[in-house]
């Protein structure tokens, strides 16, 4: 069981950076289709032209998913490589810090998705759609 526990934070870390990766891919469209005019005459968009809310929130976004992979890097390398015992052992200790500002940061995704999403039930910005429809949120 020991080697489970272990195994599987690995495998976590690995799926969440390549979701990572493709959060990173989809956050430059966001910021794109934010910050530049659609079409054939594409340009950036005149400060009053800006959704800055949206700018604001998608920002903030973005910074809560990078915190939240080095949290779990963080936390990884500490079981297996700081920590004097069995990984699992670290792994079992929810009492952690970073497991406690792991679970305030979801309440945080939950409070974002609810705030984006308009009264016809579509996101506004590309990016939390996307969060959305794959369950991240």
């Amino acid at each position: 069981m020991p080697t489970q526990i272990a195994e599987a934070q690995i495998a976590a870390l690995f799926a969440q950076s390549i979701s990572y990766g493709l959060y990173l891919i989809t956050s430059g469209l966001t910021a794109h289709y934010l910050l530049r005019t659609v079409g054939a005459n594409s340009r950036w968009r005149k400060p009053d032209e800006i959704r800055w809310f949206f700018v604001a929130i998608a920002s903030a976004l973005f910074v809560n998913a990078s915190f939240n992979i080095s949290l779990t890097l963080v936390r990884v390398l500490d079981a297996f490589v700081h920590y004097n015992g069995p990984p699992a052992e670290y792994f079992g200790q929810v009492s952690s810090w970073i497991n406690v500002t792991k679970v305030r940061r979801r309440s945080g995704d939950i409070a974002f998705s609810t705030l984006i999403h308009t009264p016809d039930g579509k996101s506004s910005v590309p990016s939390l759609d996307w969060r959305h429809r794959m369950g991240t949120f």
